[in-house]
């Protein structure tokens, strides 16, 4: 994995060639329970939608469950639409899902359901290796870019991870994003 740039404030176009996968988990805790969600954002070199996820994942999850769970899901499908190696850039604004992306594994010990962490570490690095190319050509040898953002830089992954507290069901929109995130979309791509 390719380490990119980190802890921007602002989401940064990728090149031209490359598609750009930010994801977020979303975690609220209520008096009686704690539910979390998960969504994320492929856009183009231009900052055009490409595709968006929502999903809840259930009560009792932790936001360290949450943000590595909505980064499996986002891997799955780029691993679906044969998005790999340099094609694609993941960034995320957790850093423990981001070290998790460039195959660190657990560095830290974050609170909460450690097992389902772990759990979901294992169910990454497993799916690292499928998402590089041996392409010689390139120059890099097809390595996917991984980086931090900040909150800020990442409001539109933030905004699908919320519509997945009110999804009754795995959503997956292609081509033609959800009102609730058109307002975020356009900020990134005019670089606001």
């Amino acid at each position: 994995m390719h380490v990119g740039g980190g802890g921007g404030s602002l989401w940064r176009k990728p090149e031209a060639g490359r598609l750009k996968l930010n994801f977020d988990g979303s975690s609220r805790q209520h008096v009686s329970s704690r539910s979390a969600s998960i969504g994320g954002v492929v856009r183009d070199h231009e900052g055009r939608f490409v595709l968006g996820y929502a999903e809840r994942i259930g009560k009792g999850s932790t936001s360290s469950v949450a943000e590595l769970a909505a980064l499996k899901r986002g891997l799955e499908l780029a691993l679906e639409h044969g998005w790999r190696g340099r094609a694609l850039w993941v960034e995320g604004d957790a850093m423990a899902a981001v070290d998790a992306a460039r195959g660190k594994g657990r560095r830290r010990v974050v609170s909460g359901r450690a097992e389902e962490d772990r759990r979901l570490c294992v169910e990454i690095a497993e799916m690292l290796p499928l998402l590089e190319t041996d392409d010689e050509e390139e120059e890099d040898g097809g390595i996917m870019v991984v980086s931090h953002v900040g909150r800020a830089g990442n409001t539109v992954a933030h905004g699908f991870a919320r519509l997945g507290h009110g999804a009754a069901r795995p959503k997956v929109w292609r081509g033609v994003p959800p009102a609730e995130v058109m307002k975020h979309l356009h900020r990134d791509a005019q670089g606001e």
